[in-house]
């Protein structure tokens, strides 16, 4: 008969860590993000006041999310697939959370 202990659980290889880097760290609006060190998403500003920025999975070349600052009304977003393709406010997408310490 065999029995699996908890130290037979925690022995197993944790998975890899997910590195997150931007190509150009200086700027966020025209830039490449690098998942693991390889491009994954372009980030790209598309008017001239640099307030709608689209975020393209450059796998499928997709838009998988816009952004649109306002200067006097909520910053909202849209995803494609979600939200039923529908632009949300920013703040209710994005939801700061406190831990149980408080921060």
């Amino acid at each position: 008969m065999y029995f699996r202990t908890d130290s037979q659980i925690t022995l197993t290889n944790p998975e890899p860590a997910l590195e997150l880097v931007l190509e150009k760290p200086a700027s966020l609006l025209n830039t490449r993000l690098l998942v693991n060190g390889k491009p994954r998403f372009k980030i790209s500003t598309v008017d001239r006041n640099a307030s709608i920025t689209e975020i393209t999975d450059l796998r499928t070349q997709e838009v998988v999310a816009t952004i649109r600052r306002r200067t006097f009304l909520p910053d909202k977003v849209k995803f494609p697939r979600r939200f039923g393709g529908k632009s949300v406010k920013k703040d209710d997408w994005m939801t700061e959370v406190k831990s149980s310490t408080g921060k």
